[in-house]
């Protein structure tokens, strides 16, 4: 079985002192898994979301399948889902690359889909929620871009209202731009 590497600069946990420095941690998913994730999210006219399973060691974390959460409510501007049960590793869910006017018309827009690889604030919020086990969170754009962030770098930007994915949080089918 082959698998794509997202990226090995992650970490998991922040330092919590100056001379430490956090443990690089490898996070693969399965190709079928990528695949799938990404035709959901390339295909989307509302926002899915699936609690993403496999292994983990303290210096990695496997991704091999995917369920999907319960779900109560989902157009193109938000949804509202019941947390991942316990032993998920990671919550995917995807954002449209396209402008939703309030009342859910899409519209193409001008920007790149990497602007659309962000959490928003009601993102953030759930991410961090003490009833919320995942430790790893997705969104996927399209078939070929998906980028993640670790709970504890959600946490640290808890004071911002959107949390722009980092270059290196970044994946890409074939090259990256």
């Amino acid at each position: 079985m082959s698998c794509k590497w997202l990226w090995l600069l992650a970490a998991i946990s922040g330092c919590t002192a100056a001379a430490q420095q956090p443990t690089p941690l490898a996070i693969t998913m399965d190709d079928s898994l990528f695949h799938e994730l990404g035709q959901l999210a390339d295909t989307a006219t509302i926002e899915h979301a699936r609690c993403l399973y496999g292994w983990a060691r303290p210096d990695s974390i496997f991704l091999s399948t995917m369920a999907e959460p319960v779900m109560h409510h989902a157009d193109a501007n938000v949804m509202n889902v019941e947390y991942c049960q316990s032993g998920a590793l990671a919550f995917w869910h995807n954002h449209i690359p396209a402008d939703i006017s309030i009342n859910g018309q899409v519209h193409a827009t001008a920007q790149a889909p990497e602007a659309f690889c962000y959490l928003s604030r009601p993102d953030m919020e759930s991410s961090v929620a003490s009833g919320n086990p995942v430790p790893l969170e997705f969104v996927g754009v399209n078939k070929d871009i998906m980028c993640y962030w670790l709970r504890w770098q959600i946490a640290a930007a808890m004071q911002l209202n959107m949390l722009p994915a980092f270059p290196m949080q970044r994946t890409y089918k074939g090259k990256a731009p």
